[in-house]
C-alpha cells in the first residue's frame, strides 16, 4: 500500500522533479507556493499553510495576499504582500518576491490560520481601501467579495477607517461610499 501524502506538499517534502511528476499524474494540484493532494478541500487554512515555507513568524500576509487566502482573488499575486508590526522591527526574507511594510497591527487585526499570520477580513478590506493606488475592477471586486463572504457591514468598515490616522483615510472613505452605493443599487435590481 502506498503511503498517504500530507494534504499540503512543498519543496521541503519532495524534490521539484517529483512534484512535477505528481502533478502530471493528477496526484497533486498547485496551490499558492505549494501543492495540495488531489481531493484536499481548498479552505483559508489550507491556503495559508501553502504560504508557510520560509515565512518569518513576524510576517503577516496582507492586502491581496490575504484576500487570496480568503479565496476572494483567483490567483496568488507575486510579489506577495507582507507586513510587520512596528513593535517587532524584523528584517524579512521569503523564498519568492515580496513587498513588506511596517504597520501598526493590533492582535485583533490578525488571525493565525494554519500557523500563518493573516490580516483579518476587516483589516484586509481597510488596507485595500487605504493603500492601493488604483481603484479598478480588481480592487472593487475583491473588497466586495470579502465583505459578502465574511458578512462585513459597511458601517463596521467605516468605523474601522475612522478609528485610524492614515493619511489616505478620506480617499478610502470615498471608495467605501462608492462600494456601499453600488451594493444598494445591486440589491435593488434583484
Amino acid at each position: 500500500m502506498k503511503p498517504r501524502l500530507p494534504s499540503v506538499i512543498t519543496t521541503l517534502d519532495m524534490h521539484p522533479t517529483e512534484l512535477s511528476a505528481a502533478v502530471l499524474q493528477g496526484e497533486l494540484v498547485p496551490c499558492g507556493l505549494a501543492f495540495l493532494t488531489a481531493g484536499t478541500t481548498d479552505t483559508p487554512i489550507v491556503r495559508a499553510k501553502t504560504m508557510s515555507v520560509g515565512l518569518s513568524p513576524a510576517a503577516t500576509l496582507e492586502r491581496f495576499s490575504a484576500a487570496w487566502v480568503y479565496a476572494c482573488t483567483r490567483e496568488l499575486e507575486i510579489p506577495v504582500a507582507l507586513c510587520v508590526s512596528t513593535r517587532q522591527r524584523k528584517r524579512l526574507s521569503y523564498p519568492v518576491p515580496f513587498t513588506s511594510r511596517q504597520v501598526v497591527l493590533a492582535e485583533k487585526e490578525r488571525l493565525l490560520l494554519g500557523g500563518v499570520s493573516v490580516t483579518t477580513p476587516l483589516r484586509t478590506v481597510c488596507d485595500i481601501l487605504l493603500v492601493e493606488e488604483t481603484w479598478s475592477v480588481r480592487e472593487r471586486v475583491t473588497c466586495r467579495l470579502i465583505t459578502q463572504r465574511y458578512l462585513l457591514e459597511f458601517d463596521r468598515i467605516h468605523a474601522a477607517l475612522e478609528a485610524g490616522r492614515h493619511p489616505r483615510r478620506q480617499r478610502a472613505l470615498k471608495r467605501l461610499a462608492l462600494m456601499a452605493r453600488a451594493s444598494r443599487i445591486g440589491t435593488a435590481q434583484k
